[in-house]
């Protein structure tokens, strides 16, 4: 059995494997560490892979599991990054990629992660990362909206209208349609250069796009970071 932690913008979630199946898993806010250390401490697993993008950890208390090992820059990953900085890029990205080539293999790909931002990242058949865009995801927009004295800040309430006629209904229809666009416009403009590309959609906004892009996404799946972090663990294994 192995533990992987992704330590998130927002939440810290411990996904539990054993070999490539997922056994059981947990999640909790990223300042609640104090979870994560007793999680640890009543954990009997093999190896403990964490990846961390989102909080201070303690890592005095973290030193004392020798089975523990930390995603790094070092590390190899079985993908080629094309990307000018490659050190500045985001480990969920790169894990929500190797997941994805693990669980759709030679194929093209565009990895869509909808959480805090939205990820858009482009992956070859031969496992080369083209590039990819980041913007703000569905909560995000909705406050930057709010920073104006004139609109309200609103929770998310689906909407499928292709326009408002009230400031509500105008900030809803704006920010989903938006987003919905993107994606589309995205995925033709790269249906241009490769002729075939699959759509694979995960984050915690996910269900958003499955309502509404049933004929553009391919697979979904709300574990590809863990998925891609326990492929990269294994990987620095061989």
């Amino acid at each position: 059995m192995n533990l992987i932690v992704d330590i998130g913008n927002t939440l810290i979630k411990a996904t539990f494997f054993n070999n490539s199946k997922i056994e059981k898993k947990y999640s909790f806010k990223k300042n609640q560490t104090k979870k994560l250390y007793k999680l640890l401490d009543a954990s009997n697993v093999e190896k403990i892979f964490i990846s961390n993008v989102g909080s201070q950890i303690d890592t005095l208390k973290l030193a004392k599991y020798k089975n523990l090992l930390h995603f790094k820059e070092n590390l190899k990953i079985p993908l080629k990054l094309n990307y000018r900085h490659s050190n500045k890029l985001g480990k969920d990205r790169i894990a929500a990629m190797v997941g994805a080539r693990k669980l759709f293999p030679a194929k093209n790909l565009l990895i869509v992660d909808i959480g805090t931002c939205i990820t858009m990242d482009v992956l070859t058949n031969d496992g080369i990362f083209l590039g990819g865009r980041i913007s703000p995801g569905i909560h995000l927009r909705y406050k930057s909206l709010s920073f104006t004295h004139q609109l309200p800040l609103l929770n998310f309430v689906h909407n499928k209208d292709i326009f408002g006629n009230d400031t509500e209904s105008s900030i809803h229809t704006g920010i989903q349609r938006s987003i919905i666009s993107e994606i589309r416009d995205f995925n033709s403009e790269l249906l241009k250069q490769l002729n075939t590309l699959y759509v694979i959609v995960s984050g915690g906004d996910m269900n958003f796009l499955l309502s509404e892009l049933k004929n553009t996404i391919f697979a979904s799946e709300e574990n590809l970071v863990a998925i891609g972090l326990h492929e990269i663990m294994n990987f620095n294994d061989e």
